[in-house]
């Protein structure tokens, strides 16, 4: 744990030279904000999200994310193993997002997976339509966690507060995935929904709960925190529990965000 530790501080250093706290009161549904729309962190499944599942949120044209996420968990035989997720993306269009994910599991003996992952944003979120993103994201390579899933992701915000209030919005999120193994292969599509509360600070409180995957044994959950600072970082504290044990880990996270908003011009 400790070297994920120093790894998830070396991720946050590059952006302390350019961090301004005048920011850390504004509106976190104000546009323009570096984690847009329904966007939140790396996800334990890749793609930027909750704590398990995906959002419907694309980062915005020329943005590049680079996100990491550390989780940690009982193994059942009074041990414990770390899982470790990474995410590295581009906003091609404030509807397209390319990028890629990798996964590596500590204190086991299979090897680390990756693969591509593309989202596109079908529906912003105006008047009474929510924003609706489909998706794929894969898990390459000999390892139990290969996997290819498409997904679909929505969410709907609704401001409750004044801006100055404590309360700024509650937003609700639904989805669905479906995944194509190699090893295990059952294939039920697993639905998921999710609601978070928008602070000051920039902070959001968050639970997530999913239907069971006929390869998990567990309903999977996901409870805590995360900061979308409109500099563009990103951080995630959360309890949760995705399937495979039956405690409650550790999900730690975090993420940057950088312009190169002269890419793909047109």
């Amino acid at each position: 744990m400790r070297n994920i530790g120093a790894l998830l501080l070396a991720c946050l250093l590059p952006c302390c030279a350019s961090f301004d706290v005048s920011h850390w009161n504004n509106d976190p549904s104000e546009a323009g904000t570096a984690f847009v729309g329904g966007r939140g962190n790396v996800s334990s499944e890749g793609p930027a999200g909750l704590f398990v599942n995906p959002a419907s949120g694309t980062p915005p044209k020329g943005q590049v994310t680079a996100q990491i996420c550390a989780s940690t968990f009982d193994n059942g035989a009074g041990g414990s193993f770390t899982g470790t997720k990474w995410l590295m993306s581009y906003g091609v269009r404030d509807w397209l997002e390319v990028g890629a994910t990798a996964l590596d599991v500590q204190n086991d003996n299979t090897d680390p997976a990756f693969g591509p992952m593309i989202s596109a944003r079908v529906m912003r979120d105006i008047e009474k339509r929510p924003e609706v993103t489909v998706g794929y994201y894969s898990n390459e390579g000999r390892t139990p966690f290969q996997k290819r899933v498409v997904f679909l992701a929505s969410s709907k915000k609704w401001d409750v507060g004044e801006r100055q209030g404590f309360l700024k919005h509650v937003r609700v999120h639904a989805g669905a995935r479906h995944a194509w193994r190699d090893i295990n292969p059952n294939s039920d599509v697993v639905g998921w929904g999710g609601i978070e509360f928008a602070f000051p600070y920039n902070l959001y409180l968050i639970g997530e709960v999913a239907t069971e995957d006929a390869n998990l044994p567990h309903t999977p959950f996901g409870f805590g925190l995360q900061v979308r600072h409109p500099s563009g970082i990103g951080m995630t504290l959360a309890g949760m529990q995705p399937g495979f044990s039956s405690d409650i880990g550790l999900l730690v996270g975090i993420g940057i965000n950088f312009g190169f908003s002269d890419f793909f011009d047109g």
